[in-house]
């Protein structure tokens, strides 16, 4: 009797699409094989099922055989987003940065306050943002660590790659908000423990000072320290509006720069995640790149907010980590493909403006690949996700572009990469059939 190998769980046959390189998507018909560990086994050509059948010796009933309106695609990575404030999406979008914050999010953000409020938001944003294809996201929650915790346990249970930070505030901020600088600290302490003691591999800390206008000097010195001991992930807000600035030099007026006062506190390490970033001089970018920071860039939110337009190819040219977020609520959707498409928009205004001839803004591809691989690079986990590459987990999408509802009119002769560029363009969550995490489909309802 032929003995079936157990390194091999399921397989995958028909077209993987990813973006290994900026600027170029690979297209394959490939066989994809996934292990009990659920990283990727093998990837071989289309033609050679019956070899690989021989050399792994799986059962025909573990193999998935995609249609020709399918394809894979790596998971969605999102840099950027706002557990607490999913409930104001698409609120407030008249007022800028600081007064909405004020008027919509503070407010919002003090009733995480009850963990069982938190509990009922938390569970529709892991839901929906894993139905809208994200299976990594870099998540702020509010000061509350207990409300923290209850996201933790939540992305636990759903199953998504998560990045969680309990945030800190103590000055400059509402009193429900603000809270003393050892609180700060042995909440961030607390939520390290919390997500230690869960011993999940797809659950990471991260410390998240919100910013240089609610953050003391002192507290963000101390989560520099504890960022460095424990060589942990930060995250914070920079530059993401004009007022912002100003104030930030008000507050700091013997700093060189805003990104100079980060700098100074210990928190712009490799593993940094720096929001927006818009209005950073070349001086502060050369900082960026030499402390090999990440930014992600949230063009829905800098459009909605009228906060400014980044240069994203400004930032790439320099070879400073990219990535992309939603940046909920600032931004009003979850939606990954609704912000790839924004970043095209953003890029497109900075080619409208620039005096050089040669500037090019940038294309679907590129989005793609920031959305992805891009967005895996800013959070370290290049090595496990953002592409199809043996040896890395298997976080992916299957898509289908004749899915039931769809939007998309996809004419039968269209080419894969026709059908890849309608999704692109024209697709949403309805085409999203399937989401994996680390070789497991993840429930989305």
């Amino acid at each position: 009797m032929q003995q079936v190998c157990s390194r091999v769980t399921r397989v995958f046959v028909g077209t993987l699409i990813h973006a290994p390189c900026l600027g170029e998507v690979i297209i394959s018909q490939s066989i994809l094989g996934i292990d009990p560990q659920g990283k990727i086994l093998f990837i071989r050509p289309y033609n050679q099922l019956e070899a690989v059948k021989g050399e792994f010796e799986f059962k025909d009933t573990s193999i998935v055989q995609l249609s020709p309106s399918q394809f894979l695609i790596p998971g969605f990575i999102d840099t950027h987003i706002h557990a607490p404030q999913y409930p104001n999406t698409g609120l407030g979008l008249d007022k800028p940065l600081l007064e909405w914050l004020s008027a919509y999010t503070f407010p919002l953000e003090a009733r995480f306050s009850d963990p069982n409020y938190a509990r009922g938001v938390y569970n529709d944003v892991i839901r929906d943002t894993l139905r809208h294809g994200t299976t990594t996201a870099c998540y702020f929650t509010s000061v509350h660590v207990e409300a923290a915790k209850v996201m933790c346990d939540l992305i636990h249970k759903w199953g998504q790659r998560g990045l969680v930070g309990k945030t800190c505030m103590d000055c400059n901020s509402p009193p429900s908000l603000s809270q003393t600088l050892e609180t700060n600290i042995q909440g961030s302490k607390q939520l390290i423990a919390h997500i230690s003691q869960l011993g999940s591999s797809l659950l990471s800390p991260v410390l998240t000072p919100r910013f240089a206008l609610t953050c003391s000097e002192e507290c963000m010195r101390a989560l520099g320290v504890l960022a460095r001991e424990g060589h942990y992930h930060i995250q914070t807000h920079i530059s993401e509006n004009k007022r912002e600035v100003e104030r930030a030099h008000e507050l700091y007026p013997t700093a060189d720069s805003y990104t100079h006062v980060y700098q100074e506190c210990g928190l712009l390490t490799d593993k940094t995640i720096l929001a927006h970033a818009i209005y950073l001089t070349d001086q502060e970018l050369g900082i960026c790149k030499e402390e090999r920071v990440g930014i992600a860039h949230c063009p829905v939110s800098n459009f909605a907010l009228k906060s400014g337009v980044f240069d994203s190819r400004r930032i790439l040219e320099r070879d400073i980590k990219l990535g992309l977020g939603t940046d909920v609520s600032g931004g009003y959707t979850v939606s990954m493909l609704e912000v790839m498409r924004q970043t095209l928009i953003a890029s497109t205004c900075i080619s409208f403006q620039t005096q050089d001839p040669a500037y090019r803004p940038l294309d679907y591809r590129e989005a793609f690949h920031l959305a992805t691989l891009g967005g895996a690079r800013v959070l370290g986990l290049e090595d496990k996700v953002g592409s199809f590459e043996e040896g890395k987990e298997f976080d992916a999408l299957l898509v289908d572009v004749n899915s039931l509802r769809s939007q998309i009119r996809a004419d039968p002769g269209l080419s894969v990469s026709e059908k890849f560029q309608k999704f692109f363009f024209n697709g949403d969550d309805r085409n999203i059939l399937e989401v994996f995490v680390s070789g497991r489909r993840v429930e989305t309802q």
